[in-house]
C-alpha cells in the first residue's frame, strides 16, 4: 500500500479501467430547520439565548477590561509598572492586542 491504494481497488481497476457508477442518494430538500421537523423552533429558541448570553458575557469582559485599564492607567506604580510608554502599552488592546 505503498501509494495508499487497496487490493480491492486494484483487482477493480484491473477489471475495468471504467470505475462503477456511484450509489444513488436521497437528494436533500429545504433547509436544515425543515429538516429537524418540530424541534427547529425550540433549536431557535436555544439559540437565541445562546446568543444573548455570549453579548452579556462579551459586554461584561469589555466592561472589567476598560475599568482595569482606567485604573493602571491612573496609577501605574500600584500596579508594577514604572509608567513609560513601554509598560503602559502592554495594556492597550492595539493591532497586536495585550502582550503577554
Amino acid at each position: 500500500m505503498k501509494h495508499r491504494v487497496s487490493p480491492y481497488m486494484v483487482r477493480q481497476t484491473l477489471t475495468s479501467p471504467i470505475p462503477p457508477p456511484r450509489k444513488e442518494r436521497a437528494a436533500i430538500e429545504g433547509r436544515a430547520k425543515g429538516r429537524v421537523g418540530p424541534v427547529g423552533p425550540a433549536v431557535d429558541v436555544i439559540l437565541e439565548e445562546y446568543a444573548a448570553t455570549q453579548q452579556a458575557f462579551h459586554a461584561k469582559v469589555l466592561q472589567y477590561y476598560r475599568a482595569l485599564l482606567t485604573a493602571v492607567r491612573g496609577e501605574p506604580a500600584r500596579h508594577g509598572l514604572d509608567g513609560s510608554f513601554s509598560s503602559m502599552t502592554v495594556f492597550s488592546p492595539g493591532p497586536s492586542g495585550p502582550r503577554s
